[in-house]
Order: C-alpha cells, then structure tokens, then sequence
C-alpha cells in the first residue's frame, strides 16, 4: 500500500486524527476505492468484534464495565488516582469502552496515551 495512508486509516479507525489528517484521509478516500474498501471492511469487522464481546459479556451475566459517569470523569480528569487507574486499566483491554470513550472525547485518550509513553 506504498503512497496510501494505511497509518491514518489506523488512525481513522480509533477516531485519533487531528483536523488536519482527517482532511488528508477524506481527500485521500474520495479518490481511492482500495483504500475506502479497506476501511469499509474494517469497520464491519470493529461492528462484528462489538457485537460479539458484548454477546460475550452478556452470556458471562456481569456487566464488568465502568459506569459511564466514571468514564465521563475520567475524559474530564475528575477521578482520583485510584479510579482513574481502574478505568485506565479496564480501556486497556476493553476495546469496546476504548472506542466509546474516544467517540466521547478522542483527544482525553490521545493525551493519555501520551503521558504514559504508549505513543
């Protein structure tokens, strides 16, 4: 995919680009059917992972995740260390909160991530 924009379509799927590469990627997309094909099918396949962990935690009988006022205040920077860790860690291996919380607010998850060395 020499000279496509594979980093941003990455990028794009996670709702991390700035306004400016979100310029790029739609410029790039409105000429590129591969590329806008390979976004259409990994966003079926983010839906299908959605719909099967929420299936899964269903199934299980617990709902394990943080409460969406936890979520906001954690976005926000309201939590004390200690809840603030306990969603951090639950956003580390819930990709379907991840991508809530990015929808919510992507530049919260941008700076954190920064922070704490992860980009």
């Amino acid at each position: 995919m020499a000279g496509h924009l594979s980093d941003l379509l990455v990028k794009h799927g996670y709702h991390w680009l700035d306004p400016a590469e979100l310029l790029a990627i739609d410029d790039h997309l409105a000429f590129c059917a591969s590329c806008r094909e390979l976004l259409c099918a990994a966003a079926q396949s983010q839906r299908a992972l959605l719909a099967l962990h929420a299936s899964l935690a269903a199934a299980k009988g617990g709902d394990d995740h943080p409460a969406h006022d936890d979520v906001q205040g954690y976005l926000d920077g309201r939590l004390d260390e200690v809840d603030r860790e306990l969603v951090q860690v639950h956003f580390e291996s819930c990709t379907l909160c991840r991508t809530q919380a990015a929808r919510l607010c992507p530049s919260a998850l941008r700076s954190d991530k920064a922070r704490s060395g992860e980009f």
